[in-house]
């Protein structure tokens, strides 16, 4: 399960590109893309293995200028539609949330 104090990054077969602020993301095992906007390209671009959650959802907010909890809620629902998508993240214990496992929900604290 994805906390706030996990560590997310990206594995080496996840290939992404910023294209005009939008970032498109080529899933090779779903035979897939996905094409985020800016904030979510933003928040994409940091699961690189060294910012938590708690880190990037507290930026975002600060960005923002909205509530840290609404930001939380929000990149919650982001993550779980990421997941469903065929996005699969590595956790820096050495675990895996997200395709391939049966961990697709991302839980409330």
């Amino acid at each position: 399960m994805i906390g706030l104090d996990d560590i997310l990054s990206l594995p080496p077969d996840v290939a992404y590109q910023d294209v005009d602020g939008e970032m498109v993301v080529i899933l090779p095992h779903q035979g897939t893309f996905l094409v985020l906007n800016e904030t979510a390209s933003w928040l994409f671009a940091r699961f690189d293995g060294r910012h938590s959650l708690r880190q990037l959802v507290s930026e975002l907010a600060r960005r923002h200028g909205l509530p840290a909890k609404r930001v939380q809620d929000d990149t919650r629902r982001w993550l779980q539609t990421l997941i469903a998508g065929g996005v699969r993240f590595s956790k820096e214990d050495g675990g895996h949330f997200g395709a391939h496992q049966n961990e697709n929900v991302v839980p409330s604290p």
